[in-house]
């Protein structure tokens, strides 16, 4: 496997280049792949904060969130 399809990889671009919004839209989508909702929303979120014109990243937040959202809504609600 590529080492830029890992979580660990996208971490150490974004310590390198902090102000790079693709970078986290792209740790974004991989926690979003591995259902990791919260963790891809604060990505996207971060991506959308240095680029607010993202589009990919607003789509996907969007995505995350209802996710999100439906899941806790589905554990804490009967």
């Amino acid at each position: 496997m590529d080492s830029s399809g890992t979580i660990e990889y996208w971490t150490k671009m974004i310590e390198r280049h902090p102000k790079e919004a693709e970078y986290y839209f792209e740790r974004g989508r991989l926690h979003y792949r591995n259902n990791d909702f919260g963790e891809a929303i604060n990505d996207f979120n971060r991506a959308l904060e240095l680029d607010p014109g993202h589009t990919a990243a607003r789509q996907m937040w969007e995505m995350a969130q209802a996710i999100f959202n439906f899941r806790n809504f589905d554990l804490y609600n009967p």
